[in-house]
Order: structure tokens, then sequence, then C-alpha cells
């Protein structure tokens, strides 16, 4: 039996998500257009193979860990150790400053800091998902958003009025 699948379901519930998660692996537009693909896939398959998930907390688990994986084959792969970015240019665009400032802020971490930090705060997970996700341990997970917080403050307070948030 053919099972299909909502698609329209897929990218209207996850596609911020999994962009968030993407763009603190990337910079690039097109890697990240790329790897949401290859997870819209993995999910066709798997629902094909599997059926519709039944816990949507599982659902949402599995599309964080599929996007994370891929992010993370991606840049191991040796495609990406000899490309060279033609820019830095910043992802989002936006008319209000405040937000601007601190996606160029984020952007600014490092990816092990931004990740938690956008697992934590955007997509509300709790530190023992984040633990579960990552592959790494709470105390991890909690060491990596203090250290993301202190040095977002300093980024906001070097270039910005805004650090009084973090």
């Amino acid at each position: 039996m053919k099972v299909y699948f909502d698609s329209e379901k897929l990218l209207k519930e996850y596609s911020n998500m999994i962009y968030r998660i993407e763009s603190g692996y990337f910079n690039s537009k097109d890697d990240i257009e790329d790897i949401a693909q290859e997870v819209y896939v993995k999910y066709m398959n798997y629902v094909e193979e599997n059926g519709e998930f039944d816990d949507l907390g599982y659902e949402r688990n599995w599309i964080i860990r599929v996007t994370i994986n891929l992010c993370n084959n991606e840049v191991k792969s040796a495609r990406k150790k000899y490309n060279v970015p033609l820019k830095d240019e910043p992802l989002y665009c936006y008319d209000i400053d405040t937000k601007a400032d601190l996606e160029r802020a984020i952007n600014k971490l490092k990816e092990k800091y931004r990740i938690v930090f956008e697992l934590f705060y955007f997509e509300d997970l709790k530190i023992s998902e984040i633990s579960k996700l990552l592959k790494i341990t709470e105390s991890s997970v909690k060491t990596r958003l203090k250290r993301a917080k202190a040095k977002l403050e300093k980024i906001l307070k070097s270039g910005g009025e805004y650090s009084a948030r973090f």
C-alpha cells in the first residue's frame, strides 16, 4: 500500500525550524536549500516505508536529528574543504534594526554555540532534548548556552544598544 504524505503540512510546520538549524551551519542559501531538500526526501522516504508518524513530538525530533546529521555530513565532506565561498552575506534582511542586529550577532557565534542557542530559544526545546539530539551531556548544553549568551552580549554591546535583552 502506498502512503502519501502531506507535503504542505511539512513545509508549513517545519520549514522555519529546518532553515534556522541549517543557518547555524551554513551562510550560503544554496547549501541551506540543498540540505532542506534532502530532509524532505528523507521524510518522504520514511513516511512511504513506515507510514505517518504517530507522535508529533517524535516527528519533530526526527526531523531535527535528520537535519543536524545532514548538516554535519555536509560540513565534513571533502567537497566543502576545497570550496571557497564567493562572499559572505547575511541571510536575513529585516526592516527592523533590532532583528537584523540580533541575527548578525547570532551568526557570529561558533557553530556549536549557535545550534544550541537556536534550538533552546527559537525551537523551545528542553535542555534534555537538545542533549539527546546533539549527543552531548546536559551540562555541555548548559555550558554552551551560557557561553553563547555571554558572547552575544559582548557582540551586541560592541555594536548595538540591544544587549540588555541577553
